[in-house]
């Protein structure tokens, strides 16, 4: 059942479930029989993980990929029963928080000097450092890890093996990809001796869709999964094979903003701080409930920058302030006769919602495009998405 909203919220944000179930289905076709490992790091990239769970519950998922241990002890809390693995940082003192049911990366000889001292340590999968240079060991330092852990009679305590792609979107990338899944598959001598087969996991989004040679028994989809690409080109430049799926991820986003003032503006009038706007005729304009402490950091005076209200583009005019944002209505919705009274039969008043990212009308308006405007990254601009807004799930 939908949410009801509060009292007139000014922004919020709408989030789709049946997009989510249709790109979890889809990308769970697709790279089968490889095992999908949803990531949900970073409170589910800035939308809410508790909106995501019971879906995730729903769907059946039996992995959950998090950055720290508060997020595995969230998603225990909120009810996600398969295993939790923790793919960030770890440091010594949080490890006796680990609950059952959570596994934790193992990429640094200190973590690994107090995991040896546990009677009962979590299960723990090995990353190793094919090309990162972030978290992880050292091919060389290998043989001597898994010494120290055959040791202390916990090789069974060591359940997976996993490392992180970089350079993804680099000239060269297919060869960079493919570089350090060699690099994984070579290391995969060094665990030849535990009892039972770890899981080997390299690729997350990007790295998937550009090569199955990065797939090994799971990968790790995050961004996908909501309907967006990692980067601009990650799926025109994805396999052939892959694009026809990738074309029908539908975001899982809606991001709306209510209109709190109508205005007419003469021409020559200058728009918001520091007047970087000019009025080159007369124009009406809106002010919209949202700026860039909400997340919306649309630079100044962006060609291309808009908003969707009532089935038109309207561009963003002005610097985008703390709370609010300014925008160009069409003349149309105006009133000819009377300049400071809004045309009635446009519907459009004080008080109407327009929408900042999504679909509305026919119309679209991308994660990519958004990011563009605002001169960052996809992952950047979805995570900048500010926590007191309003999420519904729909």
């Amino acid at each position: 059942m939908a949410q009801s909203l509060p009292v007139c919220p000014v922004t919020w944000i709408e989030i789709h479930r049946k997009a989510f179930f249709h790109n979890y289905r889809t990308l769970e076709q697709l790279v089968s029989p490889t095992k999908v490992m949803p990531v949900m790091k970073a409170d589910a990239y800035g939308l809410g993980l508790a909106h995501f769970i019971p879906l995730l519950q729903e769907l059946g998922s039996s992995w959950l990929a998090v950055n720290h241990v508060d997020e595995a002890l969230k998603a225990q809390t909120l009810g996600f029963t398969g295993t939790i693995l923790i793919i960030g940082p770890v440091l010594a003192q949080h490890l006796d928080a680990v609950k059952p049911g959570i596994h934790i990366t193992m990429a640094n000889h200190s973590v690994l000097k107090h995991w040896l001292t546990m009677t009962s340590p979590p299960p723990c999968h090995i990353k190793v450092d094919t090309g990162m240079h972030r978290q992880g060991f050292f091919a060389g330092e290998l043989e001597a890890v898994m010494a120290k852990i055959q040791q202390a009679s916990l090789l069974h305590r060591v359940v997976g093996v996993m490392s992180h792609l970089s350079n993804e979107t680099t000239e060269g990338a297919t060869a960079s990809l493919h570089e350090q899944s060699h690099a994984l598959s070579v290391a995969k001598s060094s665990f030849a001796d535990l009892p039972h087969p770890p899981l080997f996991h390299l690729s997350a989004s990007n790295g998937t869709f550009l090569s199955q040679k990065t797939h090994f028994d799971a990968v790790r989809l995050g961004i996908s999964l909501l309907g967006f690409a990692p980067y601009r080109n990650t799926f025109k430049d994805a396999l052939p094979e892959y694009q026809p799926a990738l074309k029908s991820l539908t975001s899982v986003l809606s991001w709306k903003a209510r209109i709190i003032q109508i205005k007419p503006l003469k021409k020559g009038c200058r728009v918001g701080y520091e007047g970087q706007y000019v009025c080159k005729q007369d124009q009406l304009m809106a002010l919209l409930g949202v700026g860039y402490f909400d997340g919306y950091q649309v630079l100044a005076n962006h060609s291309d920058a808009h908003v969707i209200c009532h089935g038109h583009k309207c561009p963003v005019i002005g610097k985008v302030s703390m709370n609010m944002t300014a925008i160009c209505l069409p003349q149309s919705f105006g009133d000819s006769n009377k300049s400071n009274k809004v045309n009635s039969k446009a519907r459009v008043t004080e008080g109407h919602e327009v929408t900042l990212l999504g679909d509305d009308g026919g119309l679209s308006i991308t994660l990519e495009d958004l990011a563009e405007w605002s001169g960052r990254h996809n992952y950047e601009t979805l995570t900048a998405l500010h926590p007191h807004m309003p999420r519904y799930l729909r």
